[in-house]
């Protein structure tokens, strides 16, 4: 029998959780920590992206290539958002009703990525490592809140 797991991707932390005979279950993430930060470090080069913990601690002396709260961003138009929730550590741009964008050097090359990608990383990191920590196929997923989000 599959598993249903849910997932809580949070603007400051994300955890997954799942239900073992009645009893809910948070399960820890690579670290063994089961609250993970909601943060992406994107080194220079051909890097690979840091996500979790380990990004929060290079966020302190790589302010510019780590992403946080992204998911605040997510659904929303650069005309909606003030501009000063645009002020973050990390370059961020949106104006009217394009959409938000953040830019990182990936490869040599500068990039753009839309919210989705840096909660997407943390997902994807804790889908990774939820997998490994339960011995059965993961039949359904269920995240607590929608990725995309409009108050309107």
């Amino acid at each position: 029998m599959s598993r249903i797991v849910g997932i809580d991707l949070g603007t400051t932390n994300s955890l997954v959780a799942m239900v073992d005979a009645g009893i809910p279950l948070v399960i820890a993430d690579a670290e063994g920590r089961r609250l993970t930060p909601s943060v992406v470090h994107f080194p220079g080069g051909d890097g690979v992206p840091i996500v979790g913990h380990k990004a929060n601690r290079v966020r302190v002396v790589k302010p510019a290539e780590t992403v946080y709260s992204i998911k605040r961003f997510m659904g929303r138009r650069g005309s909606e958002i003030p501009r000063e929730e645009m002020l973050v550590t990390y370059p961020v741009k949106g104006e009217g009703a394009g959409p938000i964008t953040v830019a990182s050097s990936r490869g040599g090359a500068r990039r753009t990525a839309g919210p989705g990608g840096g909660g997407g990383l943390v997902g994807t990191a804790r889908w990774r490592s939820t997998s490994s920590a339960i011995s059965s196929r993961v039949g359904e997923t269920s995240d607590s809140k929608p990725w995309i989000w409009s108050p309107r």
